[in-house]
């Protein structure tokens, strides 16, 4: 009723204009309907202009809202993801105590996990990726202000302080069959992102050495990388015909914690050293910090609680059936509701699958339908263009009034006309969440805060972070505007992209639009590229290829609480998913303040590296 207020206002105000033009042009005529200038005494005819200003209103809302509508249309064809909802997330660790002789054991990416009654619902939430059980976890961690080098080595005296942590096994590590380790990095946003930016932008050589005691080993390559960023790590199961570029811009603004992640190379570490015992210690010198630096006092609260195993971010997202849809009651559409009994505390992500149910036990037929803007449109259709398809669509009103009624459903031929089919039941399975009910759960519980079946019976599974709120693109009359914007800037090449192009890419995918994602868009201050062809490598191969650099100059200061190395991770990956085929893209980081380099990163081509 709020969005029908103004175009009644408007209707209201457009009559009593005619009304008053009325009362010049025919005094007589006006007289008789008890009108004089904008004012009228009959307050019968008083109710039936208001009727009419309604009447008119409404008529008015409907032609705008075929606007939205076609825009939907639009979006789920070209950009789907941006017609669904960003669920709670959240990370979690798993408190699984692993017996001395116990192997790791893997808890596979898209586990389920079951919240404690709240509201009446148990929440579920999925996990994003494997996470490994193992008897391998860091029992030390200190930041060290003013380091040496170790023993046996020279290092640059560029290299003024380090950091170092040891990591203990119950299991000898010859005995580990692992290659790798998850770390995640837990604590305040700010130590998170110094810590972060410290291990991957001021660090370049890594030693090693066994128990903490006996020779260092300096190890060939850095044994450390950022975790979060592969399609496998992927939070949201996203559209394949939406770019994974932009699940990347989604998932880090709506939940940043996602890539608070680190992957040690066991395997790289374990074979530098001669004699394995029971755990290892690792030494990493750091570039450029003073003991009176900010980022050197803010380190030295590091310990070994702010680097966890067993951890995994966790989506709110679940499969199951919605409420069948009796079809005797025929009409041009149907709410499509997820539970009867508690509707407002669910939330449809996705349709999976809609099919007609007829008939009765052995003679039950089922009939699969098809979403009308799918690519499947049109095949398979008989030669009168008979065939099934479904087409939903959002009302935003119903959403804010009334939730869990906004979904509608109407079943179409291939010519959008409504279908009136002869089966007596629609059977839709979807992908839901729980809408914001997520937000309210307790968390830090001793015995655990989520459930699940299997090898985690006994083990406490606890949220690290409190689940964030549900979030959603802007819908209605903001939404054509920002697929008119994404049209327009996939139109440009990656050679022509501006930095008002980029920022406004970027914003687009700004679904907090808070100050500190606003700081970081803007924190890019100057960028340019240029068009190169070079020789380069991929595994065994070599060739001449085009490619593009591109210098990007930042505002180090916007990056303090969020860190500067996972914005270069996302960019870096974004602009060479977002580049044309078989083009690389390098891109190099400036600061803004010193004019120097921050990062020079290795030529990509898509989400291969090259080198």
């Amino acid at each position: 009723m709020e969005q029908l207020l103004p175009y009644l206002q408007e209707e209201l105000a457009t009559l009593r204009r005619d009304c008053r033009e009325l009362s010049v042009r025919y005094p007589r005529l006006a007289g008789m309907l008890g009108i004089t200038d904008d004012a009228c005494g009959d307050p019968h005819v008083e109710r039936l202009i208001q009727a009419c200003a309604l009447l008119s209103a409404r008529v008015s809302k409907k032609l705008d809202d075929d606007y939205p509508r076609f825009t939907q249309a639009l979006l789920q064809t070209t950009y789907p993801h941006y017609l669904r909802p960003f669920p709670s997330c959240s990370v979690i660790q798993i408190d699984y105590q692993m017996a001395s002789s116990e192997q790791p054991r893997t808890v596979p990416r898209g586990t389920d996990l079951k919240s404690r009654p709240v509201q009446g619902v148990r929440c579920h939430f999925r996990t994003s990726t494997d996470v490994v059980l193992s008897p391998l976890g860091v029992t030390g961690a200190r930041y060290i202000p003013v380091a040496s080098a170790p023993e046996g080595h020279r290092i640059d005296h560029a290299f003024e302080s380090a950091f170092e942590f040891s990591l203990t096994s119950v299991t000898p590590l010859k005995e580990l069959e692992m290659k790798r380790l998850t770390l995640f990095i837990n604590g305040e946003a700010s130590l998170c992102a110094a810590l972060r930016d410290a291990l991957f932008l001021r660090t370049a050589p890594a030693f090693v050495r066994s128990d903490g005691t006996g020779p260092w080993y300096r190890l060939p390559v850095f044994p450390i990388h950022p975790a979060g960023f592969q399609d496998s790590d992927a939070l949201l199961p996203w559209p394949a015909r939406s770019h994974p570029a932009y699940r990347l811009l989604t998932e880090y603004f709506a939940f940043p914690d996602k890539f608070n992640f680190i992957e040690i190379d066991l395997a790289a570490v374990l074979a530098k050293m001669p004699q394995l015992g029971n755990g290892f210690t690792l030494h990493l010198p750091l570039r450029g910090l003073t003991r009176d630096a900010a980022t050197s006092r803010t380190l030295a609260n590091v310990g070994a609680g702010n680097l966890l195993s067993h951890c995994a971010p966790v989506i709110n997202l679940h499969s199951r059936a919605a409420a069948p849809i009796d079809l005797h009651r025929r009409a041009p559409e149907y709410p499509l509701l997820i539970d009867l009994a508690r509707p407002a505390e669910y939330e449809l992500y996705s349709i999976d699958t809609a099919r007609l149910i007829s008939g009765t036990g052995t003679s039950q037929r089922t009939t699969e339908l098809r979403p009308f803007y799918g690519r499947s449109h049109g095949q398979g259709t008989s030669a009168t263009g008979e065939g099934g398809y479904w087409i939903t669509h959002r009302d935003d009103a119903a959403a804010e009034g009334d939730p869990g009624h906004e979904i509608r459903i109407a079943l179409v031929d291939h010519e959008m006309r409504t279908s009136l089919p002869e089966a007596q039941t629609l059977s839709v399975d979807i992908t839901c969440s729980n809408r914001d009910v997520p937000s309210t759960l307790a968390y830090g519980r001793a015995d655990g805060d989520l459930q699940a079946n299997g090898i985690l019976d006994s083990a406490p599974i606890r949220f690290l972070r409190k689940p964030t709120l549900s979030r959603r693109f802007p819908a209605n009359q903001r939404a054509h505007w920002r697929l008119i914007s994404h049209l327009a800037l996939n139109q440009r090449a990656l050679s022509d992209l501006g930095l008002v192009e980029l920022r406004k890419m970027l914003t687009l995918y700004d679904l907090p639009c808070s100050p500190i994602t606003q700081r970081q868009i803007e924190g890019i201050v100057a960028l340019s590229s240029r068009t190169v062809h070079e020789w380069v490598r991929s595994g065994e191969h070599t060739a001449l290829m085009a490619g593009i650099d591109i210098c990007v100059t930042v505002d180090e200061s916007a990056y303090v609480a969020s860190g500067l190395h996972v914005f270069i991770q996302l960019l870096d990956r974004f602009l060479a998913l977002y580049g044309q085929i078989n083009v690389f893209t390098r891109l190099r980081f400036l600061s803004a303040t010193t004019g120097q380099e921050i990062l020079l990163c290795p030529p990509r081509s898509g989400m291969t590296v090259l080198s």
